[in-house]
C-alpha cells in the first residue's frame, strides 16, 4: 500500500483509495499511548485483487489499521541508520559482536554453560565477558591503540 501525504489516504493495488476513517488512543501495558488510525476504502465489490487484499469473507471493506507513532519511530530510525555516522556505528557494531561470540566459542572453546540456575548462569558469562574484555585491553594497551573507540569509514 503507498500513502498519499497530500490526501492522507493510501492507495491499493487497484488504485483505489483508502480514506482516513477515525483515530483511536490506547494505553498498552506498559503505560504508553498508542495512537492508530484507521483507513478504510468505500467499497471493494468487483475489485480484482480483492482475494489478495481483504481476508475478511464477508462483504466488508478493506480496513487498514496503521500505529501512527511507530511509523514516525521506523522514519526517524531510519533516517538516522541512512546517516554517515549510523553506517560508522552499523559498521562498528557488525564487526565487534560477531567477533566477541567467535572468539568466546573458539579461542575460549566456550561451548555451553557449566552451572544451573540463572544467577549461577549470569556469573558465568559475567566472568566470561570480564575474561574477554581484559584481553582486548591487553592487546588494545600493546598495540597503542588505548583511545580509539570506532574504526573509520574508508573513502573510495
Amino acid at each position: 500500500m503507498q500513502y498519499d501525504e497530500q490526501q492522507d489516504c493510501y492507495v491499493c493495488a487497484a488504485g483505489r483509495k483508502l480514506l482516513f476513517h477515525h483515530e483511536s488512543t490506547q494505553r498498552n501495558r506498559q503505560g504508553y499511548f498508542l495512537t492508530t488510525a484507521y483507513y478504510r476504502c468505500d467499497s471493494c465489490v468487483g475489485c480484482p485483487c480483492r482475494e489478495a487484499c481483504c481476508k475478511a469473507k464477508s462483504g466488508t471493506p478493506k480496513e487498514l489499521r496503521v500505529k501512527t507513532d511507530l511509523v514516525r519511530l521506523s522514519d526517524d530510525s531510519r533516517k538516522n541508520i541512512k546517516t554517515e555516522r549510523g553506517i560508522t556505528l552499523r559498521m562498528n557494531r557488525s564487526i565487534q559482536v560477531e567477533g566477541a561470540f567467535g572468539v568466546l566459542k573458539s579461542n575460549h572453546k566456550f561451548k555451553r554453560f557449566l552451572t544451573r540456575g540463572r544467577a549461577n548462569i549470569s556469573t558465568e558469562l559475567y566472568l566470561l565477558c570480564m575474561g574477554y574484555n581484559l584481553n582486548k585491553l591487553c592487546a588494545k594497551c600493546n598495540t597503542g591503540r588505548l583511545k580509539t573507540h570506532l574504526f573509520c569509514l574508508q573513502k573510495e
